[in-house]
């Protein structure tokens, strides 16, 4: 490893990953990073041609990470499953009471 992150705070940089095996006493450089360079790409940097705007959605499809366990994400999806049948289930009655306000 030859690179980690950190924050500066009250003097001291706290690492955000976790510690590298580097040899005790390895000399380091610490580089103050722009907010921009935090942020991702920056706006010259995205693609303008068709080409490259699907090569840049292909990547980040590639990269898609979930943020719910499987278990959590298939019971997310029932939920969602089941509020639509209940809107659908309800949807003639909202209906008639929208037509109700407007007359």
């Amino acid at each position: 490893m030859s690179a980690v992150r950190g924050i500066y705070r009250d003097g001291k940089i706290e690492l955000r990953t976790p510690p590298p095996d580097w040899e005790e006493g390895a000399e380091v450089e610490v580089n103050k990073r722009s907010i921009t360079s935090l942020a991702g790409m920056r706006d010259e940097d995205w693609p303008t041609t068709p080409e490259g705007v699907a090569a840049h959605l292909a990547r980040m499809d590639a990269a898609a990470v979930g943020f719910l366990a499987p278990h959590e994400e298939a019971e997310w999806l029932q939920a969602m499953r089941e509020q639509k049948e209940w809107e659908l289930a309800r949807s003639e009655e909202h209906a008639e009471r929208l037509r109700g306000m407007f007359e």
